[in-house]
């Protein structure tokens, strides 16, 4: 009888470590492997990183654009610009101008 009673007793003092103890493991591994976890916060960390890369690209593209575009305004034309855009995109070439077609290598 009294056996049983001490391994009641022992049982009880250990219950709550034990318990306190896997809470704890479950706690830490959603902490580092749930969905908000650091394993998580990494990866959105390195994504927020290549999206400003990008975004830093292609506001460089935009200016570059605008500025061509403002190049053929009204009342700012440049003719410069728009003898180079409408040699590119007509072909067009003058009767005085040889054209030379080279081979583009692969």
């Amino acid at each position: 009888m009294r056996g049983i009673q001490e391994l009641a007793y022992g049982l009880k003092a250990y219950t709550y470590p034990v318990l306190l103890l896997l809470v704890s493991v479950y706690a830490v591994y959603h902490l580092m492997t749930g969905d908000r976890g650091l394993w998580a916060w990494y990866h959105a960390r390195a994504q927020v990183a290549e999206i400003t890369m990008q975004n830093q690209q292609l506001e460089s593209r935009v200016s570059y654009l605008e500025k061509r575009v403002k190049r053929l305004q009204d009342g700012n034309i440049d003719p410069d610009f728009l003898d180079e855009q409408a040699r590119q995109s007509l072909a067009v070439v003058r009767s005085n101008e040889n054209v030379i077609f080279l081979q583009q290598q692969p």
